[in-house]
């Protein structure tokens, strides 16, 4: 079974047909090279249909070291008819040397060895623009002895056990047929509208991958090598990729509730932040007594680390105006209510009484100590939109502050 294919013209159904094994079946070779018939001619629509044809990545020319001589680099190219071809290595290619079938590089020729089919020697005119261009080729190697059926003594011959994908580079004096000078450029966007996929694209007319044109000067030196004029380009998303980090949520303040302790041991809220009564313009909220003691109990999203939350540093009450001489209050970390969760759960309880005048809370996550999770991230405690609480505008860091008034009616 012949496995080169020239075109991609559907002209047989023999390219989507794969073997059917039973049991007893005669195998011939071509059950066998069936299969891979429809494996690759699928690959090759699948190429040809979704990624197009030219160069993926490499196979750049670069003038060589002697006259006439280039160079083509390692590279991975899609031909027209769906083909991979690989160049793994440089490619010296002399521009005016041909082999007997026209090509400047044939495939096999590392394999092929043929001292009486020697290169015919061309000539380039000075100034002429020469195409450098490459196509899917196929060679077999390998041999192996074989048994024919043939009577005589010498019943045996060679046979050729694999078929290697390869390439030939040959310098065309005229574009091929799928190229038009100048090369139009697509416009991306129109591949994205409905109107553009109305069909399938055609099936080129010819085998050719343009890779560079180059010109010669009049003592055959190199003269000029454009690697873009006619150079396709597959889209390729090889070194393209995005990384899936673990969510990390933003550790904010979720509630502040000021409270005080009652004549008979129980708790009363004075002030909730998360839903402050509603004051005139310019009046802070506040309340007409001066409790003693003076709570202050912070509630966390996440665990907080314990040893971040630290008295007059990173949770703290100062007494003053803004813009005024304020005083620290004196106040100590204590355990958090029973049934709350003592790692997202923090009360400050101030240790003196409290005078009347102007109080500001503030729980730091900025700048060091700041409050962190236990993996280090800091509060993020710029107060919220439209309500304070809760915290965050999205970034880590940010000191939360609140203020309010003792002695002050409230209003609301």
């Amino acid at each position: 079974m012949d496995m080169t294919i020239n075109t991609c013209a559907p002209s047989n159904a023999m390219g989507r047909e794969r073997t059917r094994f039973f049991p007893r079946q005669l195998v011939t070779p071509d059950d066998l090279t069936q299969d891979q018939l429809y494996f690759r001619e699928k690959m090759r629509r699948h190429n040809r249909m979704l990624h197009g044809w030219g160069v993926v990545c490499g196979a750049r020319v670069k003038a060589g070291t002697a006259p006439c001589q280039i160079v083509v680099e390692p590279g991975y190219i899609l031909g027209p008819y769906g083909d991979e071809i690989m160049i793994d290595s440089e490619v010296t290619v002399d521009l005016c040397n041909n082999a007997l079938d026209g090509n400047a590089v044939s495939p096999c020729a590392d394999v092929l060895n043929d001292p009486w089919c020697s290169e015919v020697p061309v000539s380039r005119p000075a100034g002429q623009t020469l195409y450098v261009a490459i196509r899917y080729e196929e060679c077999q190697t390998r041999p192996v002895r074989a048994v024919v059926s043939a009577c005589g003594c010498d019943a045996a011959s060679c046979e050729y056990s694999r078929i290697r994908d390869s390439y030939a580079i040959r310098v065309l004096t005229t574009l091929p047929s799928t190229y038009s000078d100048p090369m139009p450029q697509p416009e991306f966007i129109l591949q994205s509208q409905c109107a553009a996929n109305t069909g399938c694209p055609a099936c080129p007319t010819d085998p050719w991958v343009i890779l560079a044109d180059v010109t010669l000067k009049g003592d055959t030196t190199i003269d000029t090598i454009d690697c873009f004029a006619h150079r396709r380009f597959v889209v390729s998303f090889a070194d393209y990729y995005y990384l899936c980090h673990q969510k990390t949520t933003l550790l904010s303040l979720q509630g502040l509730r000021i409270l005080t302790i009652d004549p008979n041991g129980r708790e009363q809220m004075l002030l909730d932040v998360k839903n402050p009564p509603s004051t005139p313009a310019g009046q802070l909220p506040g309340f007409n007594s001066v409790p003693t003691p003076l709570i202050f109990e912070a509630q966390f999203n996440e665990a907080v680390k314990s040893d971040t939350v630290i008295a007059r540093q990173t949770f703290l009450v100062t007494q003053g105006a803004a813009g005024g001489p304020t005083t620290n209050l004196p106040g100590a970390i204590t355990p958090a209510p029973p049934g709350a969760d003592p790692q997202k759960v923090f009360r400050l309880t101030l240790k003196e009484p409290s005078p009347q005048g102007t109080y500001r809370v503030t729980l730091v996550g900025d700048g060091s100590p700041a409050i962190t999770t236990p993996a280090g991230n800091r509060l993020d405690g710029d107060p919220g939109k439209p309500q304070p609480l809760p915290s965050g505008d999205g970034k880590e860091g940010g000191n939360f502050t609140f203020e309010f008034q003792i002695n002050t009616q409230l209003i609301g």
